[in-house]
């Protein structure tokens, strides 16, 4: 950090920079991890998929036959070229943020704006999720408030410190328990 320009250094503790494994290549990993590295559970990551990183690949992916044949060198500045080039496209798309309004999607250009197509989405979804979330803390505290701050307790015990119980982890099931399902009789 010490050798970049003072405007280019964080602002913030290294401590508060958090790596996550995107949605789509948690399931290779083991399912001890997938809580811990989910963005998902991950406060302050909102919902995405952070996939963003990989997309770079589907067009690079184009590259390979010509940059096959390239010395080292070569072949590292031509796909840094590729990779400037396919960030510089999808930081223009993001839109003209100048002027936000509110307006319909056919009002939007086809091309470009994607950061507020996207937000114009994103906020009424919000705030839906926000109300319905309200709407089950409220019938959790009136039907099962020990069961309720038992969850709250085991998910802050977790938060805390991931060696605790992870409370987003399913219990696997046993053949005991399959078996007394098969076997219940249902009236």
């Amino acid at each position: 950090m010490p050798v970049l320009p003072a405007k280019l250094h964080i602002s913030f503790p290294m401590s508060a920079v958090k790596a996550l494994v995107p949605k789509f290549h948690l399931q290779s990993h083991e399912e001890k991890c997938h809580s811990i590295f989910s963005f998902n559970f991950s406060f302050g990551a909102a919902r995405t998929d952070g996939e963003g990183v990989e997309r770079n690949w589907d067009e690079l992916n184009g590259h390979g036959p010509s940059t096959a044949e390239m010395l080292p060198s070569h072949r590292w500045e031509t796909l840094d070229d590729s990779c400037g080039w396919v960030n510089w496209r999808k930081t223009m798309g993001l839109g003209a943020l100048k002027d936000i309004i509110l307006i319909s999607f056919a009002d939007l250009p086809p091309a470009g704006y994607l950061l507020l197509k996207r937000l114009i989405v994103a906020i009424p979804q919000a705030i839906q999720t926000r109300n319905d979330f309200h709407a089950l803390n409220v019938s959790l505290k009136a039907d099962n408030p020990e069961e309720l701050i038992a969850m709250e307790r085991a998910l802050a015990a977790w938060e805390s410190d991931k060696t605790q119980p992870d409370p987003y982890r399913l219990p696997k099931s046993s053949e005991l328990l399959f078996a007394s399902i098969c076997n219940k009789r249902f009236d």
